[in-house]
């Protein structure tokens, strides 16, 4: 008598099962994770703008505005501007970065999650020139 090989129909069904359960669960923990990983890098672009701010104000008589070549601090793509405005530089953007007060004196620098991006709706960053951090209107930023 010849024993036959291989899987059952039901078999395969509890298999393809257990698949979907396990993607269920593990594909929604990756995409969180990645979200957090873009919102990571964006506050480190953010902390060295941040620095470059600074770093503007000392070349140009202790202000943020009217520098050495009678322009304010501003972000963009040119030589002349400190900083990248989107975030990352290269590749996809998911954030853009902008100077949203500006005084001779003080900053705030804004990271605007992008429309239409997986960073959609996960809140704006903000830093201002005395250190404050907020995430989404709250204060701190996540991790610290």
């Amino acid at each position: 008598m010849n024993k036959i090989k291989g899987f059952s129909l039901i078999e395969l069904m509890i298999v393809i099962a257990i698949i979907g359960v396990l993607a269920s669960i593990a594909y929604p923990a990756y995409q969180d994770h990645g979200t957090k990983t873009r919102r990571a890098a964006a506050m480190g672009v953010m902390m060295n703008a941040s620095e470059a701010m600074e770093r503007f104000k000392t070349r140009n008589n202790y202000s943020y505005t009217a520098g050495t070549n009678g322009r304010d601090a501003t972000f963009g793509a040119g030589n002349t501007d400190i900083f990248s405005a989107v975030i990352p530089a290269t590749g996809t953007v998911f954030y853009d970065l902008s100077i949203s007060t500006l005084a001779a004196n003080s900053y705030t620098l804004t990271a605007t999650p992008r429309v239409g991006t997986s960073q959609a709706g996960d809140g704006s960053l903000t830093v201002s020139n005395a250190g404050i951090k907020t995430w989404n209107g709250a204060a701190g930023w996540p991790g610290d």
